[in-house]
C-alpha cells in the first residue's frame, strides 16, 4: 500500500446514526473520493459533452457508495432514484431530523463512557463533548452541574 492511501470504514446507515455519525463520514468519504461534487453541485445544462459523461460516470460511483453504506431495511427507499444528490436529500429528509431514539442513544453511551486512570483522558473526553454536542441539537438540554 502507497503512503498516499486511506483505508476508509464509513459506518452502515442505520435509523438511528444519520446526523451524528454517517452524515458527515459519508460526506468526507465522497470529497476525499472526488466525487461530493455530484451532491453539491448541479450540472449546468450548457456543459460540453466530455464534461456530462464525467459527471455521470462520478455521480454513478457516488450512487453505489450511498447503496454500500445503507442498511437493507433503507435501501428501498433510495436504490430507485438516478441521482447520488436526490439520494443525498432523501435520506436527509428521512433521517436527518432530530429524533428521540439517537438522542437516547447519545445519553446511554455519555453515561457509559469510562475515562480511563492508565491513559490519556482525550479520546474519552471528546466522545462526551460530542455526546453533548448532539444532544443540544436536538434540544436536550443537560445542567452545567452535570457537564
Amino acid at each position: 500500500m502507497s503512503s498516499t492511501e486511506i483505508n476508509f470504514k464509513i459506518p452502515i446507515l442505520t435509523a438511528t446514526n444519520f446526523k451524528g455519525v454517517w452524515q458527515g463520514a459519508s460526506k468526507s468519504f465522497l470529497q476525499a473520493k472526488g466525487l461530493y461534487y455530484t451532491i453539491s453541485d448541479t450540472l449546468p445544462n450548457d456543459a460540453p459533452d466530455q464534461m456530462k459523461a464525467d459527471w455521470k460516470r462520478d455521480c454513478q460511483k457516488a450512487q453505489g457508495f450511498i447503496k454500500l453504506a445503507v442498511s437493507p431495511a433503507i435501501l428501498p427507499k433510495i436504490e430507485k432514484l438516478d441521482s447520488a444528490k436526490k439520494m443525498m436529500a432523501e435520506l436527509t429528509k428521512e433521517y436527518g431530523k432530530a429524533s428521540v431514539a439517537p438522542a437516547i442513544i447519545d445519553l446511554r453511551r455519555l453515561l457509559e463512557t469510562v475515562i480511563p486512570g492508565n491513559k490519556h483522558p482525550g479520546p474519552a473526553l471528546d466522545n462526551i463533548r460530542a455526546a453533548f454536542s448532539r444532544l443540544e441539537e436536538v434540544s436536550v438540554n443537560i445542567p452545567d452541574n452535570l457537564r
